[in-house]
Order: C-alpha cells, then structure tokens, then sequence
C-alpha cells in the first residue's frame, strides 16, 4: 500500500470529476490527534483485537484500490468498504470533540465502513485523507 505523505504541498485541482481519474492514495496527515479516535498508542487496547485491525487493514487497502468515484458509489451496507456521506450537521454524535473536527473540512466527509468500525475522511486531489477512526461503534456517533 503506497501511503502518500502530503504535508506542506498545495493543490489547486480539487474536482473531484477529473477525465482520467486513478486509484487513490491513502494519508494520516489530517488525522485528528486524539489515541481514541485517531492512530492508537503501540500498548493500546484496540491492538489486541486482531480481527478488528485485520477489518480495518483490509479497508485501507479497498479504499487503495478505487478510484475516488468508485469508492463513493460503494453501496453503504457492504461490510468491507461500504461508504457514506457524513451529514455532520443532522447526525447524533457521541463524541463532540470529532464532529467539530470534521465540520472544519471544506470537502464532504465520507464514511467507510471496516467490519463493526468506520474510517472517516475526505477526498481531495486523488487522496483519501483519513480523519478519525470509530473502533468501537457508538463511539463517534449513534448508529441507527
């Protein structure tokens, strides 16, 4: 998996309806900096569940393997990479610290699904940037 690191780069081209789209790169650099919801500790508990990293892994490399249309046309209730708009403004969050987080992004915020968590990032220039991750569902937000 190429994870593309683009920190101090600017990008004027931001449309995501380009001719000739590729496969998208995947970055951490917009993550938020909390350990609950963001990438964990080395000692963190979430490590330990080896299936619900092996879920999320497997997601990263789905989202690896579309192109920006093609990931957010996936059909919302595949348990491997579904994905859906978050509509931050009418969803019942859990946590208020993440939704501020995302509603400071430009770009619609978009959920993918990794198993019995979500990936939460934008789109931007061929990029998935990843924003926070909801390891435990409810964690984020209430699910209906």
């Amino acid at each position: 998996m190429k994870l593309k690191e683009t920190a101090n780069k600017e990008y004027h081209n931001t449309n995501l309806k380009e001719s000739n789209p590729e496969i998208l790169d995947i970055s951490f650099t917009k993550i938020i900096d909390d350990c609950k919801f963001g990438l964990p500790t080395s000692s963190s508990y979430i490590l330990n569940d080896k299936l619900k990293i092996q879920k999320i892994v497997k997601t990263l490399m789905h989202i690896r393997e579309k192109k920006p249309r093609e990931l957010i046309l996936t059909e919302k209730t595949q348990s491997i990479g579904g994905c859906e708009k978050c509509d931050i403004d009418k969803w019942r969050w859990s946590n208020d610290k993440v939704k501020h987080f995302l509603a400071k992004f430009t770009s619609p915020v978009f959920i993918i699904r990794a198993g019995d968590s979500r990936i939460f990032g934008t789109i931007d220039n061929n990029c998935f940037y990843i924003h926070a991750i909801e390891y435990n569902l409810g964690d984020i937000y209430q699910h209906s």
